[in-house]
């Protein structure tokens, strides 16, 4: 009787501990993620923030920055994240992320927005296209119209294993 009134005692914190070490708990918090602030050649108040599931889904997030004289600000529609699988990009194995958002009434186009994270250091990238739409899997446009080093800035890519 002792004893199962010991283990009923401790049955809900040691249940909870239990539940804090399953695998599956570590991994529903595995997610891809994009961000950026600063600015660049032609960007300025950059201020990005987006994330989702490898799997494409619990898509999150926002797009801001100044071209000029235009403001962007818009919700991102797509995330597609590349590099190494292992996190944070570096000089020599970058992570790239591609994000989609728009059309803003600034910006009657969608956007096509590719972050390179190649460390920091003024070396990571912020390049974007105008685009019809958005294809299919969130894939990179062939080229981008302008190309700019965040000089004063950074972009970081995080590559969930």
């Amino acid at each position: 009787m002792i004893g199962r009134r010991a283990l009923w005692i401790a049955g809900p914190p040691l249940a909870a501990a239990l539940a804090f070490a399953t695998p599956g708990a570590a991994a529903a918090a595995v997610i891809d993620t994009a961000s950026a602030s600063g600015g660049g050649d032609y960007w300025s108040d950059v201020d990005i923030h987006a994330q989702t599931g490898p799997d494409g889904r619990g898509l999150a997030g926002r797009i801001t920055f100044h071209f000029g004289i235009l403001h962007f600000s818009e919700p991102v529609r797509c995330l597609r994240v590349t590099g190494p699988d292992r996190g944070d990009g570096t000089a020599s194995a970058p992570t790239t992320a591609i994000l989609y958002a728009g059309p803003s009434r600034t910006a009657a186009t969608d956007v096509a927005i590719e972050l390179v994270d190649n460390g920091g250091s003024g070396a990571d990238e912020m390049n974007l296209e105008p685009v019809a739409s958005i294809p299919p899997r969130c894939t990179a446009p062939a080229s981008f119209l302008l190309n700019s080093t965040l000089t004063h800035g950074r972009a970081v890519v995080f590559d969930a294993p």
